[in-house]
């Protein structure tokens, strides 16, 4: 709205200082005025153009402003959007720089002539002021933009605190898995084995002696033992009808019963049945 009434402001400072039409009593002057009527027509179109330019101008600024103030500038994209703007703005300004000499421009050609006016004066005070207007509202998006860009890296970096702090706990969850989970299977598994008196002799699980009874050692190596979960061994064959359990196991806790002329041992109660030992070991003979 304000770029048109400086058209209008300007339209009739212009028809007020062009050359009145020839009478003919002074047609030796009508060539003279023609080519001043073509200088204020010329110097109008600048004056218009330049108008037309401010009121552009004033535009890519509402634009900018709306960006600035509306827009949500994501992380992944703020350097780039950032960037973007910043560069709008300079173009911006050097525009500005650029109507500002040629309004002096045409300015100072329009003294030296002489259709020059107070009211031309006014038209050109008025542009210069819309276009200081325009050079501090620039300054003040910058500072605003200086300020967004702030506070966006402040939040970047927040947030790579926050995800390497996510990352930490996400690693602590995974290991404490990783650790409940061996623990749970550590606490769950069990070891046995069924042989002859002689080969658990041999593989130093058991020791006796003349006179002194069957005993589990104290250190024997579990390599030849077999692995297995305390929760779903319920059941073992034991081979032979003379099988019998060295290893320690409450009483109640299990039955061996006769299964077609071999015995099988029955785990009944495998959280008592194992409380005791994690190892079972069965002689055959």
């Amino acid at each position: 709205m304000k770029h048109i009434t400086v058209i209008l402001v300007l339209s009739a400072a212009i028809a007020a200082c062009a050359p009145k039409e020839p009478t003919e009593s002074r047609q030796d002057l009508m060539e003279a005025s023609r080519q001043e009527l073509a200088t204020a027509v010329s110097e109008r179109d600048m004056l218009f153009a330049l108008v037309k330019e401010i009121a552009v101008d004033m535009e890519e600024m509402k634009r900018l402003e709306n960006i600035i103030s509306v827009t949500p500038v994501s992380a992944e994209s703020g350097v780039r959007e950032y960037s973007q703007l910043r560069n709008d703005m300079s173009a911006l300004k050097r525009s500005l720089n650029q109507r500002r000499q040629r309004l002096s421009a045409v300015e100072e050609q329009l003294q030296q002539s002489g259709l020059f006016t107070d009211d031309l004066q006014d038209v050109i005070d008025i542009m210069r002021k819309q276009l200081d207007t325009q050079a501090s509202e620039i300054k003040a998006l910058n500072t605003r933009l200086l300020k967004a860009n702030s506070s966006i890296a402040a939040l970047n970096t927040t947030i790579d605190s926050l995800n390497h702090s996510i990352d930490k706990a996400n690693n602590q969850r995974d290991s404490i898995g990783r650790n409940a989970a061996r623990f749970e299977e550590e606490l769950y598994t069990c070891y046995y084995i069924v042989e002859s008196k002689s080969a658990l002799k041999d593989m130093h699980i058991i020791e006796s002696g003349f006179l002194r009874p069957t005993r589990l050692t104290r250190d024997f190596d579990n390599s030849a033992f077999i692995a297995g979960d305390k929760r779903s061994l319920g059941a073992l064959k034991m081979t032979s009808d003379k099988a019998r359990l060295l290893s320690n196991h409450p009483d109640y806790s299990y039955e061996i019963i006769d299964n077609d002329n071999t015995k099988m041992l029955i785990i009944k109660d495998p959280e008592n049945f194992w409380s005791h030992t994690n190892y079972l070991v069965i002689q055959t003979d």
